[in-house]
């Protein structure tokens, strides 16, 4: 078994793992509905596959599905 302090794959700044953004302010706009998934891959939209995920967009927006 390896230590992830000894072998860290990704360095020893435990800052550059994890952030936090209030992204409160900006602009975003959410679908409710059965046929929410229909309306937004007719409209050129990649959905993720399941809940709790997000797919970010060619134009670098993200569509995330909750539960």
């Amino acid at each position: 078994m390896t230590s992830l302090i000894q072998n860290s794959p990704v360095g020893a700044n435990p800052r550059a793992l994890c952030t936090l953004q209030d992204l409160t302010d900006r602009p975003r706009v959410g679908f409710r509905g059965t046929q929410s998934a229909d309306y937004l891959t007719a409209r050129g939209f990649s959905l993720p596959e399941a809940p709790n995920r997000a797919v970010t967009q060619a134009d670098g927006s993200h569509v995330g599905r909750t539960t």
